[in-house]
């Protein structure tokens, strides 16, 4: 039964966790596609190719993102002798998990939507406007949590734990954004954002100090936090997915940020752009409750508890959990009596993940075909992390613009990713993801109920993310069809013969 537990508990935090919906909160192989006017998300200073374009509700952009930055699921799961087994199966096991942990694990997933969106560009100046539904969990656990559950105490005199990182950041806001973007000259253009946040429900916690030191004479644990509900309708009722569409309107938080990027044309091949998004802050002061818990727990009859133990038994006590049943309710019960907890209603302040992209893209074969890199990196209250994606990223055609990419630090070869811009008509469409799982491993339910039996359930193996985006636009251009594939550096094959011939050797000669 405690195996069970403990093999429930980390599928729930690892896989499960999905369906809050937690911020990648982009496409990272949509940053080179020209052709779409989604990726202004990405950065405020990209332009659209089309002079107006409108994104309608739900099916002009909705993106999907989950992840974390320590194990992927064949760190839990993995095949011996023909058989699938747990890392719990085995002290091997168990350590093999502990050293692919992060110091601290992020576990995010996001959910957002377009409600409306519309934008264009006259002259060098583009403008846009956009108000998106967003859905997003933020959950940071530190390591020492993980190797407390699984070894306890390998030192039976002393042992630290830091806890304190410890911490949940659920929230459902709206987002309007007004943006704008100029070049000024033929090589920089810059471009910003003003984001108006309207929040709707959010559960938070902070927790100023979590410690607990452990051992044969004694337990002390330091606590001091608070946990922070702010409802639309009361404190017991927290609706991460709103049941009906007015209660998108009832805000109990509002909020500002900003975004600025730039773009800058090193040489005629050379492109450099960077941008900083989502730096704000939401103020939720509509049904605020603030649950507050400190104690500083001393806990002495450890001895007493294990004093009729030999040492093999006393040291296997400490270093298997299922093996100190005893100790751990006689420390959980006495730690009840301990806690002081006090509740207010005071206003408190959340911020969306901010992030870092910094791009460079490099045109090869007279723009047949562009070679991209991001770095993209995203800022947590005690930790970040970080990812390159390279990109590959052609337009063979003006209603074509595809990219190929691979991202670094966030999987094996299940990170490669493709993103695709169609445009039929006034009618433009997308699609991208940056993992595409290409190995997956059937997991059946019977590990957890028998008559599951039948059950299995498709889970990428390799991988720590998953994401995916889709949408559609309507785009309006004054252009005609020659100027925008020039803009868009298209080369058909009649410019790639003439290519050929130009780098293929004279086959020219002089016999004379």
């Amino acid at each position: 039964m405690k195996k069970k537990f403990q093999v429930c508990f980390i599928l729930l935090i690892f896989l499960d966790f999905g369906s809050f919906k937690l911020s990648s909160q982009q496409i990272n192989s949509i940053y080179f596609l020209e052709n779409t006017p989604i990726r202004n998300l990405l950065n405020p200073a990209f332009q659209p190719v089309s002079d107006f374009y409108i994104s309608l509700p739900v099916i002009g952009y909705s993106q999907f993102d989950i992840r974390n930055n320590s194990v992927a699921l064949n760190d839990l799961f993995y095949k011996q002798n023909g058989h699938t087994i747990s890392f719990l199966e085995n002290q091997t096991g168990i350590n093999h998990f502990l050293s692919k942990l992060q110091p601290i694990s992020v576990l995010q997933a996001d959910l957002q939507t377009n409600l409306l969106s519309f934008g264009g560009k006259t002259n060098d100046i583009g403008w846009n406007f956009s108000l998106i539904e967003k859905l997003n969990i933020k959950t940071i656990l530190p390591a020492d949590m993980f190797k407390f559950m699984l070894v306890l105490t390998p030192d039976i005199l002393h042992n630290a734990y830091d806890f304190s990182s410890l911490g949940i950041d659920a929230s459902v806001y709206s987002e309007a954004a007004f943006g704008i973007s100029k070049k000024l000259n033929d090589k920089l253009a810059i471009g910003g954002k003003i984001k108006l946040l309207l929040g709707s429900e959010n559960i938070s916690n902070v927790n100023q100090k979590l410690n607990l030191n452990a051992g044969l004479e004694n337990w002390n644990l330091s606590v001091l936090g608070s946990i922070n509900t702010s409802v639309s309708n009361n404190a017991s009722n927290i609706n991460l997915v709103p049941s009906k569409w007015n209660d998108l309107f009832k805000f109990t938080g509002m909020g500002f940020a900003f975004d600025v990027g730039a773009i800058y044309k090193l040489s005629p091949s050379l492109t450099l752009s960077s941008a900083l998004l989502d730096v704000g802050f939401i103020n939720w002061n509509k049904n605020p409750q603030n649950l507050n818990y400190k104690s500083d727990f001393n806990f002495n009859g450890i001895t007493q508890l294990t004093s009729t133990m030999s040492t093999s038994q006393l040291n296997q006590a400490f270093n298997r959990l299922n093996s100190i049943n005893q100790v751990l309710d006689s420390v959980v019960n006495a730690f009840k009596n301990s806690i002081q907890v006090d509740s207010t209603a005071n206003s408190y302040q959340t911020s969306p993940t901010a992030k870092l992209n910094l791009g460079i893209e490099y045109a090869l074969w007279q723009n047949w075909l562009h070679i991209g890199c991001l770095s993209h990196t995203e800022f947590y209250p005690s930790t970040m992390t970080e990812e390159i994606t390279m990109s590959a990223i052609t337009s063979p055609t003006d209603w074509l613009n595809a990219s190929l990419s691979y991202s670094f630090f966030n999987g094996n070869f299940a990170s490669l990713g493709s993103s695709v811009a169609i445009t039929t008509g006034i009618f433009q469409w997308f699609i991208g993801a940056d993992y595409i799982p290409f190995q997956k491993a059937d997991f059946t339910l019977s590990k957890f109920n028998p008559s599951l039996s039948k059950i299995t359930v498709p889970l990428p193996y390799q991988t720590k993310a998953f994401n995916f985006s889709a949408g559609m636009q309507l785009v309006f251009y004054k252009l005609d069809k020659k100027q925008r594939e020039k803009l868009l550096h298209v080369r058909k094959l009649n410019d790639w013969n003439g290519l050929h011939e130009k780098l293929s050797p004279s086959n020219d000669c002089n016999c004379n």
